[in-house]
């Protein structure tokens, strides 16, 4: 394959859709490339409240809508030892309430979209790299394929393929934190809990009528491989336990000459943050306006870089310190550095 596109993105999860459909909103010629077959099978299936503007104006709010039976309207904690459950709120249209849609099926909701609205889509996409010139990203390229475009967005995950390629190193901002998740089937309370403990946290939800979704972070363990939490002891296992390094981190650089890293390609926290599906759709929507404004040349091209990475990396940082007072209030004892501290480099 040989093309000329505005645009190229490589992944094809929430933030690359995002970027393809909000550039094709603006009449972007986008190809997206997405390594794996779908349907792929990834945790993050509680969407809380106030994802619902995204939604529709992404066009799937209510494809969405009808891949989530359930819809709590609270969520339960046990935090340092202050038990309570909370009503996501409500207003003058009624109660606030969360999606629970497994992330194969909103993958492909986001996928179907971007093909609708006439993207190009090559998947499965070999392994790219990208193509360079004074400077400057002017597209990828890898076995069998070549696309140009002024622009490329790297919405890999936390592979980053670009981001590796260019040289570009993560910033560490906590301990290695490692999250191990899994599947049970059968039932419990459709209200989501999250509760912590002396070695650290866990999350239960119900993300079908029949199949309940667990996450076990563990602070300070090493090579441990944690149980799921106690009330799901009963019942039986779905598929296979796994794991993810959700250490936090972010890329020391966002954007720049001719790119956009989005998603986990740019930045990562563990999943306590409850927004990782949210800051995906967010910047890969950020990352299509900068996309579509540098191809009408409506921005200056460090301009639009800048104004994405100063965006990016204040919402980071800002979670960063809502994390460590999270953290404090359950006791834990470790903090992670501000801002204005010293981070370490970490390359993977």
């Amino acid at each position: 394959m040989n093309a000329a596109a505005d645009l190229v993105v490589v992944g094809g999860g929430p933030a690359g859709t995002a970027a393809g459909i909000l550039a094709r909103g603006r009449g972007l010629r986008v190809v997206l490339l997405e390594a794996r077959r779908f349907p792929r099978h990834r945790p993050g299936e509680t969407l809380h409240p106030g994802v619902e503007p995204i939604l529709r104006q992404l066009g799937v709010l209510e494809a969405v809508r009808a891949s989530s039976p359930l819809r709590p309207e609270a969520q339960a904690s046990d935090w340092g030892g202050a038990v309570r459950t909370v009503p996501y709120g409500s207003d003058e249209r009624g109660t606030w309430r969360a999606f629970q849609v497994l992330r194969s099926e909103l993958d492909q909701i986001l996928l179907d979209r971007f093909v609708a609205l006439g993207g190009e889509l090559v998947q499965p996409a070999p392994r790219v790299t990208p193509i360079l010139e004074q400077g400057r990203v002017t597209g990828v390229r890898g076995d069998g394929l070549e696309v140009h475009a002024p622009v490329t967005i790297d919405a890999s995950g936390a592979a980053g393929v670009l981001r590796r390629q260019l040289g570009i190193s993560l910033l560490q901002c906590s301990p290695r934190l490692i999250a191990h998740y899994g599947y049970r089937r059968g039932v419990v309370s459709i209200v989501p809990k999250l509760s912590s403990d002396a070695a650290g946290w866990s999350w239960v939800a119900q993300v079908a009528p029949d199949l309940v979704s667990w996450t076990r972070l563990e602070l300070g363990a090493r090579g441990a491989r944690p149980s799921p939490p106690g009330e799901l002891a009963h019942l039986p296992e779905v598929g296979k336990r796994r794991a993810a390094d959700v250490t936090w981190r972010v890329a020391s650089r966002l954007a720049g000459p001719g790119y956009f890293l989005v998603g986990e390609a740019a930045a990562v926290l563990d999943p306590a943050a409850s927004h990782g599906v949210l800051r995906a759709l967010m910047t890969g929507m950020m990352a299509g306006y900068g996309a579509a404004n540098l191809v009408t040349r409506a921005a200056h091209p460090e301009l639009a870089a800048g104004a994405y990475a100063s965006w990016l990396g204040s919402w980071f940082w800002n979670d960063v310190d809502a994390m460590r007072g999270l953290y404090e209030q359950a006791g834990v004892p470790w903090r992670a550095p501000s801002h204005s501290s010293s981070v370490q480099q970490h390359r993977t």
